[in-house]
């Protein structure tokens, strides 16, 4: 029941995001949506391979709990930052500088 109501949440922001980034959306070609949405799949691709299975690998060789939870936490952070790098960068190529809209 709880995963079908977050599951209702998670369509619904994505629509209101949506609508709300509706200017931005048209500006962008066919091509360069199509793009964008693939960069952000491999992107979250990445950051789940670089979370699940080099974090638990790595964090699975200290014994103390502090440090494996320490470590896994900094792995996240550390995973997150090169990931959000690597799609400003993506975008910033893709879309010819519209995207992201902050950048730089």
């Amino acid at each position: 029941m709880l995963d079908s109501i977050l599951l209702a949440v998670g369509f619904v922001i994505a629509i209101f995001i949506l609508k709300k980034n509706s200017k931005i959306i048209k500006r962008l070609s066919m091509s360069q949506m199509i793009f964008v949405v693939f960069s952000y799949i491999v992107t979250v691709f990445i950051a789940f391979i670089g979370i699940y299975f080099a974090g638990n690998w790595i964090a699975g060789q200290f014994s103390h709990l502090f440090f494996k939870y320490f470590i896994f936490f900094i792995i996240v952070v550390i995973t997150i930052s090169f990931c959000k790098i690597l799609l400003g960068k993506v975008l910033h190529k893709i879309t010819k500088g519209f995207l992201p809209g902050n950048w730089e």
